[in-house]
């Protein structure tokens, strides 16, 4: 059975051991032939070696930061976008050929007349022994965002942004061994971007049991 590597693969694993190997071998390098001058060359060497992986890591750092700033900005203009062009096109006085002027009308997407601004969720509940299980069709978007309602709640609850089916529901019931109503419905999303209408509301009743 072949022997493991001495040599740390890991970038600050190998700093890490050059920089023991280095010191220790002042103390042991009389004894084996070596010079203080290699000596000297082995030190130095682990330090460029530190420095140039301090450096690569400060890198990493900077351009995570800098691509989190991109991606914030990015969604916030879509976002902003997204709201001013929805208050142009609940304008009276617009029309499809100024919408397509300013490029704001979608695409056709296969099945879904007049693109995603009309794209609607269709989905299914199987309610189970301990959870409802909601099957969703995924079509050309990344996932869903899931909001409910159960029992006497008026408004919704934002559950999960789901993206593959089916999206499980496990929450007890708020009364134990209580049937009580549900309500979900769904949203297509792009990216992080809720985008089309929210789908049809589908109700059902689940029993579900305390568990003993």
């Amino acid at each position: 059975m072949a022997k493991k590597d001495y040599l740390p693969k890991g970038d600050s694993q190998y700093s890490f051991w050059y920089d023991n190997f280095g010191n220790k071998l002042v103390g042991h390098g009389p004894t084996l032939g070596i010079t203080n001058d290699e000596i000297n060359v082995v030190q130095a060497d682990a330090l460029s070696v530190r420095t140039k992986i301090s450096e690569v890591q400060a890198i990493k750092l900077t351009t995570q930061a800098v691509v989190h700033t991109k991606d914030e900005t990015l969604s916030e203009s879509r976002q902003k976008t997204r709201k001013l062009v929805n208050r142009l096109k609940a304008h009276p006085d617009y029309s499809v050929a100024i919408g397509e002027e300013l490029g704001i009308v979608p695409p056709d997407v296969p099945g879904i007349p007049g693109g995603v601004d009309n794209a609607k969720p269709d989905f299914e509940i199987t309610v189970l022994g301990d959870r409802n299980r909601l099957d969703w069709m995924k079509r050309e978007f990344d996932g869903v965002v899931i909001e409910g309602k159960r029992g006497n709640e008026t408004t919704w609850t934002h559950l999960d942004k789901d993206m593959k089916s089916p999206y499980e529901d496990m929450r007890k019931n708020l009364i134990p061994n209580v049937p009580e109503t549900r309500i979900y419905r769904m949203r297509y999303i792009i990216g992080d971007e809720e985008v089309g209408q929210w789908s049809d509301e589908v109700k059902v009743v689940c029993g579900f049991e305390e568990a003993e």
